[in-house]
């Protein structure tokens, strides 16, 4: 009888410490090494299109945000009001001739040149994009934003690809 009961103890201690032990290595302190990451600009944006008619210079430009590092993005460009002109201009080299992603955070993408004399940077706020330019000569990573010159769109669901591209 007493062995029964010796062994009934060492059960019952072998179940307890299996529980603590299981207690102690589910807790919740493995939280804090959870890392948050955001979506790049290319990834959150990829497939938006976006429209601006450019009074100024008489044009409509479109511009589609793609998830792809070499050609992160597409620009549709045709005369306002021309008749004759019913194609679009495509432009989707931007990043020929040694252009390199400088930033591509959650809502700002930036692209300069190889020896970084001059830059063009991309935001998005909202149902707003300011596409812009500027040479290193202005301020180290362009402030778009609230640059006057920085061109405004708004977004749109146009189907570009059904755009009748120009012959070159």
């Amino acid at each position: 009888m007493k062995e029964n009961i010796l062994q009934l103890g060492r059960l019952y201690l072998f179940l307890m410490l299996g529980a603590c032990f299981s207690f102690i290595s589910c807790n919740s302190d493995d939280d804090d090494e959870i890392v948050s990451v955001e979506k790049t600009f290319l990834e959150k944006y990829n497939g938006t299109k976006w429209v601006i008619v450019d009074e100024y210079e008489g044009n409509t430009l479109y511009i589609r945000i793609n998830n792809n590092s070499s050609v992160p993005f597409e620009i549709w460009e045709r005369p306002v009001n021309s008749k004759e002109e019913k194609c679009y201009w495509h432009l989707n080299s931007y990043m020929d001739g040694g252009m390199e992603i400088i930033e591509n955070s959650d809502t700002r993408f930036t692209i300069a040149n190889a020896n970084e004399e001059f830059w063009w940077t991309i935001e998005v706020r909202g149902e707003t994009l300011k596409f812009g330019g500027q040479s290193v000569w202005d301020d180290v990573l362009p402030p778009v934003w609230n640059d006057p010159d920085s061109r405004v769109f708004e977004k749109t669901t146009v189907n570009v690809d059904a755009f009748e591209i120009c012959p070159p």
